[in-house]
C-alpha cells in the first residue's frame, strides 16, 4: 500500500508526506531534494496534484512564468524511476478555471491520462495514451464539461452544456449521444459494473434524476432506431426542481443524491440514498451542505456542512445503515480546497480526501473560522490536517494550499 498524501506546499512546490507528517519529501523547487527535484525559474508554481492508481505516478499542472504569458503544462513525475516528463502543453495560455490551470483525471487502469485545458475552439477534453505513448488528443469539445471514466476505462460519459453522450476513449473510437435535455447537474455517473448511467434531465413535464440501462461496456451496439448504444428507458429516481449531483455507491447498490431546494445557491439542503433500481429511498442529510464524499468501503458518507452565517464549515460523517452522524472537525478551507468542494462530484472521482483504509480524511485550511487571522495562532497560510474518521482527532501535517490521498 502506498499511503501517501501529495500536496501544494503555500510556496507552490509539489511535496510528499506520510499521514503521520514524516518523510516529507519536496519534488520540486529551486533547492535539490532528490531525483525527482526539478529546478524551477522564478515565477513557476504547481497545483491539483493527482494520483495514478497505482500509486506509481503523480500528474501536476504546472504554471511557468516566461516573459508577460505564462506556459502552461501538465508534467508526470514516475516516483518508481525518479523521472519527470511533460504530458500536455497549452496552447493557449489560459486556466481551465479560477485557479485552476487544468483539471486532471486518470482512468481507472492507469492507462490513460484525461486533461481539461481551453483551447482556441473552447474548453476540451483530451486524452493521451501510454500504452501506445502517443501525444494528448482532442475527445471533445464544449462548455461547460464534465466526465466520468467507467470502471474498466472502455469507455467516458461526458456532460457537456445540455449534451450527454458515452465514448470509447479514443478520437476515432464510436460514440453514442443520449438524447435528452440533460441540465440540471454536473458530472454524470457511470454505475461500478458500467451498466446504469445515472444523470439529470427534464422529460417532459418532470425535472429529477434518471437512470439509463446502456448494458455491459462499452456497448456500442446498435438500438432499434438505428445507430448509437442500445439505451434503455429513462427511470426516474427522483424529482428535483434545482441543481443536484450524485455519486454511485463502491458496490453500486445505491446511489447518493445532494438536491438544492432553490435555484442560485452554492449549497446542497438536502442528500438522499436511493437504491439502485428505484425501489428505496431515504434522507440521510437534511441541512445546508457543500459536499459529499463515499467511503472506500461505501458504509459511511463524509459531509462538508456550511454555517451560513459564517461561512465556517464542518466535516462530518453519516453511516450508511442508520445511526447518528460524527461531527469530527470544523475549518475554514483554502481556496483550492474550497474549489475543490464546490465541484465535488467531479473532484471525487480523481482526487481522493479519503485514507485508502477509511481511517481517515486529508483537509487544507484553517481549523475554526478565526484560526487563521490571529497572530501566532498557527503559521500563516492554508494548513494540511488528517482527521480521524472515528475519534474525529486531527493532527496538523503540513503547510499547503490543497492535499490530496493516494487511492492505495
Amino acid at each position: 500500500m502506498v499511503n501517501r498524501i501529495a500536496y501544494i506546499d503555500n510556496s507552490g512546490d509539489l511535496r510528499l508526506v506520510n499521514p503521520d507528517g514524516t518523510g516529507d519529501v519536496r519534488l520540486t523547487g529551486d533547492v535539490r531534494a532528490g531525483l525527482l527535484s526539478q529546478a524551477l525559474e522564478r515565477g513557476d508554481s504547481y497545483s491539483w496534484p493527482t494520483w495514478s492508481p497505482d500509486g506509481a505516478k503523480v500528474a501536476v499542472s504546472r504554471v511557468s512564468i516566461a516573459g508577460r504569458n505564462p506556459d502552461l503544462s501538465v508534467q508526470l513525475f514516475d516516483l518508481n524511476t525518479g523521472g519527470m516528463l511533460s504530458a500536455f502543453e497549452n496552447d493557449v495560455p489560459a486556466p481551465v478555471a479560477d485557479g485552476a490551470a487544468h483539471y486532471i483525471y486518470w482512468s481507472p487502469d492507469g492507462r490513460y491520462l484525461t486533461v481539461l485545458a481551453p483551447t482556441r475552439e473552447g474548453l476540451a477534453l483530451f486524452v493521451r495514451d501510454y500504452e501506445r505513448n502517443e501525444d494528448a488528443a482532442t475527445l471533445t469539445v464544449g462548455a461547460p464539461l464534465y466526465y466520468h471514466w467507467a470502471a474498466n476505462s472502455g469507455a467516458i460519459a461526458v456532460h457537456s452544456g445540455d449534451r450527454l453522450m458515452v465514448s470509447e476513449p479514443s478520437p476515432d473510437g464510436a460514440q453514442a449521444q443520449l438524447h435528452a435535455d440533460a441540465v440540471g447537474f454536473r458530472a454524470p455517473a457511470l454505475s461500478p459494473d458500467g451498466r446504469l448511467l445515472a444523470y439529470a434531465a427534464t422529460e417532459g413535464e418532470v425535472h429529477g434524476v434518471f437512470v439509463r440501462d446502456i448494458g455491459p461496456p462499452p456497448a456500442f451496439a446498435p438500438s432499434p432506431s438505428g445507430g448509437g448504444l442500445g439505451w434503455g428507458q429513462p427511470r426516474l429516481l427522483m424529482e428535483t426542481r434545482a441543481l443536484a449531483a450524485f455519486a454511485w455507491a463502491p458496490d453500486g447498490s445505491a446511489l447518493a443524491v445532494s438536491e438544492q431546494a432553490s435555484p442560485g445557491s452554492p449549497l446542497f439542503n438536502r442528500l438522499s440514498l436511493l437504491s439502485a433500481d428505484g425501489s428505496s429511498s431515504s434522507v440521510l442529510v437534511e441541512e445546508a451542505h457543500l459536499a459529499f464524499f463515499w467511503s472506500p468501503a461505501g458504509d459511511r458518507i463524509a459531509w462538508v456542512g456550511v454555517d451560513p452565517a459564517t461561512r465556517e464549515m464542518e466535516l462530518t460523517i453519516s453511516p450508511v445503515g442508520g445511526g447518528e452522524p460524527r461531527r469530527l472537525f470544523r475549518f475554514s478551507p483554502t481556496g483550492e480546497f474550497f474549489t475543490y468542494l464546490s465541484f465535488f462530484d467531479q473532484y471525487a472521482y480523481s482526487h481522493s480526501l479519503w485514507s485508502p483504509d477509511g481511517s481517515a480524511l486529508v483537509v487544507a485550511g484553517n481549523e475554526g473560522i478565526e484560526s487563521g487571522r490571529r497572530n501566532g495562532s498557527v503559521p500563516s497560510g492554508g494548513q494540511i490536517y488528517v482527521v480521524d474518521a472515528g475519534t474525529g482527532e486531527s493532527r496538523r501535517i503540513a503547510s499547503g494550499k490543497t492535499a490530496v490521498w493516494s487511492w492505495n
